[in-house]
């Protein structure tokens, strides 16, 4: 979270003194379901159909433009479930993850964006992965 400035948005913006390190965030968020969070977009969405709110994000002819992200929020040689993605390089280990892709509201003319519900890739290729060793 902090930047090459030694200042980190959580402490600049909101003031937060102790920021919790990156373990400590995945002990509190890994046994939560990522679906708990859901009703929160849910509300977002609603919030857009206030009159006036998503117009700030229209451009060029009131299109709206979503910036798409694929990121991978778990990787594992050791540990996978039958959700996971996998992949083989050649050097013959087999890697697990899991993978979404995160749709973003964007427009040139604001600073804010707007996340929507993230799409979680579940290719559940375990066909040609191998099970990792126990």
């Amino acid at each position: 979270m902090k930047s090459s400035k030694g200042k980190d948005n959580a402490s600049s913006l909101f003031g937060i003194k102790k920021i919790p390190g990156d373990n400590q965030i995945r002990n509190l968020l890994d046994p939560i379901p990522a679906a708990t969070i859901f009703g929160s977009f849910q509300q977002v969405y609603q919030w857009l159909k206030k009159p006036g709110v998503i117009k700030k994000f229209f451009y060029l002819d009131e299109e709206i433009l979503i910036a798409l992200d694929g990121t991978e929020y778990f990787s594992s040689k050791k540990i996978s479930c039958p959700h996971c993605n996998c992949r083989n390089p050649r050097n013959g280990t087999t890697t697990y993850f899991h993978g979404c892709v995160t749709p973003i509201v964007v427009s040139p003319e604001q600073k804010q964006v707007i996340n929507l519900e993230p799409t979680f890739r579940t290719l559940n290729c375990h066909i040609s992965c191998p099970p990792p060793e126990t």
